[in-house]
């Protein structure tokens, strides 16, 4: 994770599949207000989650999900 002014922007990580493949990809993190209701209105959009939302220590609330194009997002909300 990489910091802004003590905020996390982006990070990035390592993603190993079932079959040990491992690679490592940017990701972008967004920060919202309520990750819960972020997600259920990104499902109703037609969404897919990802990463349903957790606590991250040191990070706050985290989501992650695939809007209907494909492509991922990452949301977090501040603790």
């Amino acid at each position: 994770m990489f910091q802004n002014r003590s905020q996390y922007e982006c990070g990035l990580s390592m993603v190993v599949s079932d079959n040990g493949a491992a690679w490592s990809e940017w990701n972008v993190y967004y920060t919202i207000q309520d990750c819960e209701r972020s997600l259920i209105n990104a499902r109703r959009l037609g969404a897919h989650s990802i990463i349903e939302t957790q606590d991250k220590p040191g990070i706050g609330r985290f989501s992650s999900f695939t809007g209907p194009d494909g492509i991922k997002c990452f949301i977090t909300a501040r603790e």
